[in-house]
């Protein structure tokens, strides 16, 4: 394991970042999978010293990491540069609604990860990502909502082509 803990999973704890960097002292910024998010000393996660922020179970309504990690990636895609998915969303300049840059609200709005399904800018791929823009898709939905496929209408039949 490298000096970065970023993306991985410890217990309940999922790594989002690097809190404090104090001599051999790391702490991350660490959400658990009841959504509470807490600094926590490194070797607390390595040693499985620190498993969880103390909660019993996670409860109904509350946001896992899954769903943390997938806001997480929605913003990285919008405004990291250095992401390799950042050209297809950030670069043709598709945004995070500012009301999705706050995790509480953002999980109001769209609720818990379903398993097998992503979030999705839809009716308008283009469009930003926002209340009135998203869905759950499964992937061969998500497929269809591509730039590279185009609508055609031959007499009123509504098809789908791959284009440039």
């Amino acid at each position: 394991m490298g000096d970065s803990l970023i993306a991985n999973k410890f217990n309940s704890w999922l790594v989002v970042g690097v809190a404090d960097k104090v001599h051999s002292n790391i702490k991350y910024n660490c959400v658990c999978d009841c959504g509470t998010e807490k600094s926590v000393y490194k070797s607390h996660l390595t040693s499985n010293a620190s498993k969880s922020c103390g909660c019993i179970s996670n409860k109904k309504g509350e946001a896992s990491a899954k769903s943390y990690n997938r806001w997480i990636m929605m913003k990285k895609r919008c405004y990291d540069t250095s992401s390799k998915d950042y050209s297809n969303y950030g670069g043709r300049g598709i945004k995070v609604c500012d009301r999705w840059l706050d995790f509480k609200l953002y999980y109001k709005d769209v609720g818990e990860s379903p398993d097998g399904m992503t979030l999705d800018r839809y009716p308008d791929n283009n469009g930003d990502y926002e209340p009135s823009n998203w869905r759950w898709a499964s992937r061969s939905e998500q497929c269809y909502n591509r730039r590279r496929w185009g609508k055609i209408d031959i007499s009123g039949i509504h098809l789908r082509s791959s284009g440039n």
